[in-house]
């Protein structure tokens, strides 16, 4: 039988959404930071002289653009149930003599109760479209060269630490 209060329960139900939001959103930059690592194993692989901001440049652009979009409908059904039972008894006798009366009465009483509670939320979830870029350059951080291709790897895996 679960102990589980009913005011967890609810909270979960309640706060599940917002966190799986946080999920997604570190998801998003282990993407990011996968997608960085092997740019920078291409960028190792250039020829002598190459204009590495430009292939940068031009790779950036095909880095995952992320967007959230979703609809979540949770529910939570309680059964609460309980189960009581009262027993009693009563003996009498008398004796006079050498005749005697006895007798007894006795009684037992059972009852069970079921209650059903059910608690439903609806969450429409949504964002902009992020794409790498833009996620870095809101925090000052751009992508000419194959430093700042380290560092934005060293970035994006430092928030998730």
């Amino acid at each position: 039988m679960s102990t589980t209060s009913l005011e967890s329960m609810v909270t979960t139900l309640f706060t599940a959404p917002g966190a799986a939001v946080i999920d997604a959103e570190q998801s998003y930059r282990e993407i990011w930071s996968k997608w960085l690592e092997r740019i920078a194993k291409l960028i190792g692989t250039l020829p002598q002289g190459s204009d590495i901001a430009k292939a940068i440049a031009e790779h950036a652009k095909l880095a995952p653009i992320l967007k959230l979009n979703g609809r979540i409908e949770m529910g939570l059904t309680m059964r609460i149930a309980s189960v009581s039972e009262r027993t009693g008894s009563v003996a009498v006798g008398l004796a006079v003599g050498p005749i005697g009366v006895s007798g007894s009465f006795g009684f037992l009483d059972r009852s069970a109760e079921e209650s059903v509670m059910y608690v439903r939320a609806a969450y429409t979830l949504s964002n902009d479209e992020v794409s790498l870029a833009n996620y870095l350059s809101t925090w000052g951080i751009t992508l000419a060269s194959a430093d700042d291709v380290t560092k934005a790897i060293a970035f994006l895996k430092k928030a998730d630490q």
